[in-house]
């Protein structure tokens, strides 16, 4: 009696299509990274149609304040007061090519989206050295329903810009020191570049040096001791110094993070289980306080846990990660789960690591079946892939804390008030004093204020808004103004 094959033979189109990602290398890539851009589309597509928000005005507006050289400058050298000066030459640019036209914008931000995903594919597969999990990873980290802010803020371009350049650090590391192999000093000179890069967009890459150190203490200290002594330890030394001044810079006097409430330090273990039980919440799509404290404390642990018992020095090393990546806003006021967007990678890495492992672990032990072969374009993994997508569609349609209709850009306040006051009738110039009496903003809101000044490309325009005015406006007042609008009906009508 013979023994029945362990898999049946394919038929031979279908061999041809398995081996895809080792024959045909391009062709994998171009159709994977086309499922992956159409899977955050179908999720997330509404988010290409938004206006720009409050915020978004205020920091196109400072950017706009800044001399062009100065944020030049300030780009070039982590030890500066500017206000995230890569953001910020982003803002510049963007407004002095478009205006205040948001859809370009929208546009360059989900670009910054898929281009992080890409990174967090390389990284991912670095890491873990196999494809299958690096492109599960994309797939689970290319959309959550809670990081909304993400696909409906522009102001989160700063959240973009540093995650992005954390997985390229991350990723360009990984791959240079595989191996054990030893960085040149033009491959340091290019991780310094971009942690630069990353510290100028947003303080939540301080982190990168500890990571950097992280790896090489788990995963190549035991090979390669005296390589991590002689020639990392220097490196990171190096980081490490840049990265502290870097910190002392934003906090100096002068810095605009100085006097913000929201950036005021809570540095205590209570204040930082409380962030991260208010991440995981989000996280796991679950309702606000289910994760507690202690909860929290307890599935940190776990991971750790977890991975010490298996024995795999990746999985330790991610659990540093999720420990490590958000540490720059748990100790300050509670954000939602887009500050925390560097760590969502770490998570879907380790993830998309279980569920593979696991399979294969069931594969070899429980049904006695060798394990899929690497390089292949297996049925198994098409259907896990497609099972995780559907999965992942399902929560995150019943999990929407946000109408996503709400900024889409004809409806929203400032698109409203744009093409309002731009129908006022005779056209108002940049060199015009203006008075709104009324206006459709809330009444201690600036933004009407430092729309005009951009709509007209003139800061030192003269807008007022009589909701700022300690009694009412004379009619002496009134003549001050070369015009004076009432906002009634949904339509700005000029008062002289």
């Amino acid at each position: 009696m013979t023994n029945r094959p362990d898999r049946v033979p394919l038929p031979r189109i279908v061999d041809n299509i398995t081996c895809w990602p080792s024959q045909r290398p391009l062709l994998y890539k171009v159709l994977f990274c086309t499922i992956v851009a159409l899977w955050l589309l179908s999720q997330a597509r509404l988010g290409l149609t938004v206006s720009f928000t409050g915020d978004d005005v205020m920091n196109m507006y400072w950017s706009r304040e800044a001399k062009i050289s100065r944020l030049l400058f300030a780009n070039l050298t982590p030890f500066t007061t500017e206000y995230r000066p890569l953001g910020a030459l982003l803002y510049r640019t963007m407004y002095e090519c478009f205006g205040l036209w948001s859809t370009p914008f929208r546009f360059l931000s989900y670009a910054i989206l898929l281009g992080n995903l890409a990174l967090c594919y390389s990284f991912a597969r670095t890491l873990t050295g196999s494809r299958e999990i690096a492109s599960l990873t994309a797939i689970v980290a290319a959309f959550h329903s809670r990081m909304f802010d993400l696909y409906l803020n522009n102001g989160t371009i700063y959240d973009l810009l540093s995650g992005g350049l954390y997985l390229a650090v991350l990723a360009y590391y990984t791959n240079a020191r595989r191996h054990d192999r030893t960085l040149s000093l033009r491959q340091w000179t290019w991780v310094i570049v971009m942690n630069v890069a990353a510290l100028n967009s947003k303080e939540t890459a301080a982190t990168i040096p500890i990571a950097i150190l992280s790896y090489e203490l788990i995963l190549r200290w035991r090979t390669s001791p005296r390589v991590v002594k002689k020639h990392v330890l220097g490196g990171i030394a190096v980081l490490t110094a840049i990265t502290a001044a870097a910190t002392v810079a934003r906090f100096r006097s002068g810095s605009r993070l100085i006097n913000n409430d929201g950036y005021r330090l809570q540095v205590s273990l209570k204040q930082f289980l409380a962030t991260t039980a208010k991440f995981l919440d989000s996280l796991f799509h679950l309702r606000d306080d289910a994760v507690t404290p202690v909860i929290a404390a307890l599935i940190l642990l776990s991971i750790v846990l977890g991975a010490i018992l298996v024995r795999s020095r990746t999985a330790a090393f991610l659990a540093v990660l999720i420990w490590l990546t958000p540490l720059p806003v748990n100790f300050i006021a509670a954000r939602e789960l887009y500050a925390a967007y560097i760590s969502v990678f770490m998570w879907a890495i380790l993830f998309s690591l279980i569920i593979v492992r696991l399979r294969n672990w069931l594969y070899r032990v429980l049904w006695r079946r060798p394990v899929l072969a690497g390089g292949t374009l297996e049925p198994e993994r098409v259907f896990l892939a497609a099972g995780v997508m559907i999965f992942l569609a399902g929560v995150n349609l019943i999990d929407r804390p946000v109408p996503w209709s709400d900024g889409w850009c004809p409806g929203s306040k400032i698109c409203v008030f744009q093409q309002q006051i731009q129908s006022v009738n005779p056209p108002i110039s940049g060199s015009d004093s203006i008075l709104l009496l009324s206006d459709n903003f809330e009444e201690d809101a600036w933004t009407p204020i430092l729309l005009c000044r951009l709509l007209y490309r003139n800061l030192d325009m003269v807008v007022d808004r009589a909701s700022f005015m300690p009694q009412q406006a004379s009619s002496a007042q009134l003549t001050k103004y070369t015009t004076v609008l009432k906002y009634q009906s949904g339509h700005f009508v000029r008062i002289h």
